[in-house]
């Protein structure tokens, strides 16, 4: 072994004596959450070993000041069959990288593509890399970071390419500066050169991130609040009442068939719903035994969807949203009829009682109180349902509290 892959290779296991030390300091889940990652940098060191890279690959490599890591993330976008030479291959890869950047001029590195887009699933946002040539440190690489839901909110207007990414992703955008001459200005250089998920400003790009953020969009909608998406599968009588889903439900030993029976004999049948930026056509049909969710999501004012992506679930999945659904929906009729009975104990100290079942909801501040029915509500009712109902009557209560103290008074 020669000394440049030696010196490569202690470099390499410093850094992963590093993360061991690091390791030894987190908790038990999270040592298990990491235990894939220094597996493979092991791997990589065994590889690095009985690599073919030449002199110059090598020193390309030395010059990474984390080239452990560096070779780890090429690893995670490689889809070889063979370790081995997936792991050879990503050794390469990282130094070849390097010896492009020293082997062009800063006037030709650019010529390929100006702006490099990194799409970050883990952090849910999306890097955006360009070079600035003429800032006053010399030339200069920005890294703009913008969150999917800020770009999600920007993608649910049709705009113009240059207003989409120079106006409105600028604006809302985190955005970094690495100068010529810093170790920023590297590390940020050979991101730009490392393998981007789209390149250039342009109506393909623009139309590229618009997707990956409206479809987070939704798949945070289908997470956060599953039984509002499906209530809107159900008319107002389809729910609860006689003849209802409900009383199928209670009736029946497996709730999940009536559900499927349910959404198999609506086959075909679209239904809409709106969502916080746009809205969405979806439907359900089984596949593999599996309820299959497809959402077309729509932008105001389009007449066409701008795409349409599908979700898997389980049967289970549906049927706990539609009884998690009826359940609000019962809640919420309780309380628009006035069925709760709202008392104050004490100074902030209240009680909810439900004569129908014979029991007390909740007994707390007025706080929790709010934050007990937040749980139990719907998510797009909640907030209305608090003011308009859930306010007024513990202002009732405190104003019963104050007439039965009087009257204790005069009684004294």
């Amino acid at each position: 072994m020669n000394e440049l892959k030696a010196q490569l290779i202690k470099n390499m296991q410093a850094e992963l004596d590093k993360l061991k030390e690091d390791l030894l300091n987190i908790s038990p889940q999270e040592i298990l959450s990491r235990a894939y990652e220094y597996a493979m940098k092991t791997e990589i060191i065994y590889a690095a070993h009985d690599s073919v890279l030449d002199d110059h690959q090598i020193e390309a490599l030395l010059k990474h000041p984390s080239p452990l890591s560096d070779v780890y993330n090429k690893y995670l976008k490689h889809d070889e069959t063979s370790l081995s030479d997936e792991l050879a291959n990503c050794l390469a890869e990282e130094a070849n990288v390097e010896l492009h950047h020293n082997e062009n001029t800063e006037e030709k590195r650019h010529e390929e593509y100006s702006d490099a887009f990194f799409i970050d699933n883990g952090l849910k946002r999306i890097v955006w890399i360009y070079y600035n040539p003429d800032s006053n440190a010399g030339g200069q690489y920005v890294t703009n970071i913008i969150s999917f839901d800020k770009l999600a909110k920007i993608s649910s207007v049709n705009r113009i390419v240059d207003d989409y990414f120079n106006t409105q992703i600028s604006s809302l955008c985190t955005q970094y500066l690495s100068d010529v001459g810093t170790d920023d200005y590297k590390a940020a250089e050979r991101m730009f050169y490392d393998n981007s998920d789209f390149v250039n400003v342009t109506y393909t790009t623009m139309q590229a991130l618009t997707k990956i953020a409206l479809t987070n969009e939704w798949e945070n909608e289908l997470h956060n609040d599953l039984p509002s998406f499906i209530k809107s599968a159900f008319a107002w009588d389809e729910l609860i009442g006689y003849g209802s889903i409900d009383d199928e439900i209670q009736y029946e030993e497996t709730p999940a068939k009536v559900v499927r029976d349910f959404f198999l004999k609506e086959k075909g049948t679209m239904y809409s719903y709106e969502g916080e930026y746009t809205d969405c056509i979806w439907n359900l049909e089984e596949r593999d035994g599996k309820p299959v969710i497809n959402i077309a999501v729509k932008r105001e004012n389009e007449s066409k969807p701008l795409f349409s992506f599908d979700k898997t679930f389980e049967w289970n999945d549906i049927t706990n949203a539609v009884i998690a659904r009826i359940q609000q929906e019962k809640i919420y009729n309780k309380l628009v009829e006035h069925c709760y009975k709202f008392s104050k104990y004490h100074t902030d100290d209240y009680s909810v009682y439900d004569p129908e079942e014979d029991r007390t909801v909740i007994r707390g501040s007025a706080e929790q109180i709010k934050e007990c029915f937040g749980k139990l509500l719907n998510k797009q009712e909640v907030k209305m349902l608090i003011e308009t109902e859930i306010v007024p009557a513990l202002a009732k209560a405190d104003e019963q509290f104050e007439v039965d103290r009087e009257n204790d008074d005069m009684e004294i």
